[in-house]
């Protein structure tokens, strides 16, 4: 079980890569181990500007995001930058 692509960038700061992070953590603890995600910042840049962000996040957005769920898999996480800013947390 797993998903295609999820478009970490197209999260908002308002949806942090931790919801993410929880969410599958969640679906790996309920499939016994059979998750798998996949993340990327697809394309066209429509949905950039639809969604939000603009091309600026399809640039820049996906690094920051997937460091952030790889990190809160691992446990506890703290972040400081423009898009994020959080204590830490496990």
């Amino acid at each position: 079980m797993g998903t295609a692509v999820t478009l970490l960038p197209l999260h908002s700061p308002l949806h942090s890569p931790l919801h993410v992070a929880e969410q599958t953590a969640l679906l790996q603890h309920l499939s016994e181990g059979r998750f798998r995600l996949g993340a990327g910042r697809g394309m066209p840049l429509v949905d950039y500007d639809a969604v939000g962000g603009g091309s600026g996040y399809w640039h820049a957005g996906l690094d920051e995001r997937l460091d952030l769920v790889l990190r809160a898999w691992r446990g506890r996480v703290s972040h400081d930058s423009d898009l994020y800013s959080f204590p830490p947390v496990t």
